[in-house]
């Protein structure tokens, strides 16, 4: 999900953001989704990712498309790399955000639980 100020999807879930570091807005998690943990949602991009642009999957290409879908691939083959090489340097931050926030909501609970007595 892409969260851009003066947006609805940004007015609607701005609660939910980690940060508003803007560098990071570059396909990083930057939210609390609302099943996964950050970390996870990003293990899982950086996994899929790498099935998609699998090095298996530019050699078929190479061998098979025509000349400019095998320019096209190989450029986002490349590219793909590069960002998932960044996904995995944000990982130890989004693990520590997950830590906090499963903290909060065991708190929580344990206070709600506590005033029903």
């Amino acid at each position: 999900m892409y969260f851009t100020p003066s947006t609805p999807a940004y007015d609607e879930n701005k609660h939910r953001l980690i940060h508003e570091d803007w560098k990071k807005f570059d396909g990083n998690v930057v939210h609390y989704p609302a099943k996964i943990s950050p970390y996870e949602l990003q293990k899982e991009l950086i996994l899929a990712l790498g099935k998609i642009y699998s090095l298996r999957r530019l050699l078929r290409a190479l061998i098979v498309e025509r000349w400019l879908y095998k320019l096209i691939f190989a450029g986002e083959y490349f590219w793909q790399h590069n960002m998932r090489a960044n996904y995995k340097r944000n990982l130890p931050h989004l693990k520590q955000v997950s830590e906090q926030q499963n903290r909060k909501l065991v708190l929580d609970a344990r206070s709600k639980l506590d005033d029903g007595r």
